[in-house]
């Protein structure tokens, strides 16, 4: 190989090289970019209210029948209302800002007597688990 090519060959070489590392700094800016953007806080919302039972059959049982949900609609905002403000302390805590909900899903869902001296009080207890971006 003469003089010329061995110098021709050097900077083909030396520019590939320049090339690919510039593409493997660009596609890890990227994927660092990406992964960022996919930052998010889980935090789960748990609300328990009483509420005096319609129907009350002592001691063995306990039945309730009524159309009105509005009661158990409101426990349920409580329950979302509490999780979101969990999720903002958690985002100020971090100097994030939350964004949009990821995912969300309801979780358990309990109607139980308080204790076996109030059989006609019941708790109602709802547990939302709610992902928010950040």
């Amino acid at each position: 190989m003469t003089n010329s090519g061995k110098t021709s060959a050097f900077i083909l070489g030396l520019a590939i090289f320049c090339g690919l590392t510039a593409l493997g700094f660009l596609l890890g800016n990227a994927a660092l970019k990406v992964k960022n953007m996919e930052r998010s806080v889980r935090v789960k919302g748990l609300c328990e209210r009483e509420y005096p039972a319609d129907i009350v059959i002592w001691p063995i049982q306990f039945t309730v029948a009524d159309n009105d949900l509005q009661n158990l609609y409101q426990t349920i905002k409580k329950n979302s209302r509490k999780a979101r403000t969990v999720a903002l302390k958690f985002a100020k805590d971090s100097k994030s800002r939350l964004g949009k909900i990821k995912r969300a899903s309801q979780g358990q869902f309990s109607i139980s007597a308080r204790d076996k001296s109030t059989p006609y009080m019941k708790r109602i207890r709802v547990v939302s688990t709610v992902e928010y971006y950040l």
